[in-house]
């Protein structure tokens, strides 16, 4: 009779006992002094989207600032900031929920090496925004006066939200 097979391995090292006979995998024995190389490392890869996060974050920030101190009414800044949470909410959360699916598909396909599967999936998530997000996000900007109006906002607010 042959051995059961082993374990199956999803990364590309053989499992070794420790000195307690506890199989693991040999990068996590004396990890706690390698932290900060890889806190390092990770800040480096972060560091962009930290920065495209904020600035895309600041850009709302920005436009109700000008509008305040362009001598915009109360109305127009209300109207600004209920336009920025209107699009937050019916907009961009809707994209970046339906397109955070790639990140990993994507990142296992790279790490495969497989770039042609990447373009693939790619092109299937651009088809798949456009179809179910962008369609009805447009459907649902052209009515935001009717939205607002229906969820109880002021008649004037929502016109100039629209």
């Amino acid at each position: 009779m042959s051995d059961p097979p082993g374990p199956v391995l999803l990364a590309p090292y053989e499992l070794a006992p420790d000195e307690a006979g506890t199989t693991r995998p040999p990068d996590s024995r004396g990890a706690s002094d390698r932290w900060p190389a890889l806190l390092s490392r990770l800040s480096v890869v972060a560091a962009p989207i930290l920065l495209s996060t904020i600035c895309r974050n600041a850009t709302a920030l920005l436009v109700l600032a000008f509008v305040g101190h362009s001598g915009g009414s109360s109305l127009d800044i209300a109207a600004v900031g209920l336009g920025s949470v209107f699009t937050n909410v019916l907009g961009y959360s809707v994209l970046f929920g339906l397109a955070a699916g790639i990140d990993t598909l994507s990142t296992q396909a790279f790490g495969r090496g497989d770039l042609h599967g990447i373009g693939i999936l790619m092109q299937r998530a651009l088809a798949v925004v456009l179809c179910l997000a962008a369609v009805p996000m447009t459907i649902l900007w052209l009515n935001a006066e009717a939205i607002l109006i229906g969820l109880g906002q002021n008649v004037t607010l929502a016109a100039e939200v629209a």
